[in-house]
């Protein structure tokens, strides 16, 4: 029984308490996340936060990829397909980020979703670098 706990236990130190601190310390993510992330102390479903900053994270790609569906290459004057570098990104965080998945359990769960989401950060990070150096 002691032992199930202390288990419990290292688990939430070893797998949560580190979102916990990494939602505070970064400011890629949104207050909601940050917030959601440090409600999980009592109660610990970090697939909920992380699958609901997720969608917001996606919701601003596609806005970032509308906005700009018409921005041109200052080197030919052709139209970047924005969405299909997306597209094509997204396929590849997928592929990388299941490679957690095979840690096994809800561990390599929780980890899978967290790669995705730092990826699909990192991806909307880039465009906005991108178009930034486009307009300059």
């Amino acid at each position: 029984m002691i032992m199930i706990i202390y288990k419990k236990l290292a688990v939430f130190l070893f797998v949560f308490l580190p979102f916990i601190s990494m939602a505070k310390s970064m400011d890629k993510y949104s207050d909601s996340y940050s917030k959601c992330v440090s409600d999980i102390k009592n109660h610990p479903i970090a697939t909920d936060c992380i699958s609901a900053e997720l969608l917001k994270q996606e919701y601003m790609i596609n806005e970032i990829v509308l906005k700009n569906k018409d921005i041109t290459s200052p080197e030919n004057g052709e139209v970047i397909d924005l969405k299909s570098f997306v597209d094509s990104q997204k396929k590849y965080v997928n592929d990388k980020c299941s490679l957690w998945r095979k840690t096994g359990g809800q561990n390599g769960i929780l980890l899978e979703n967290q790669c995705v989401l730092d990826e699909t950060i990192s991806i909307k990070n880039f465009l906005n670098n991108f178009i930034s150096s486009i307009e300059g």
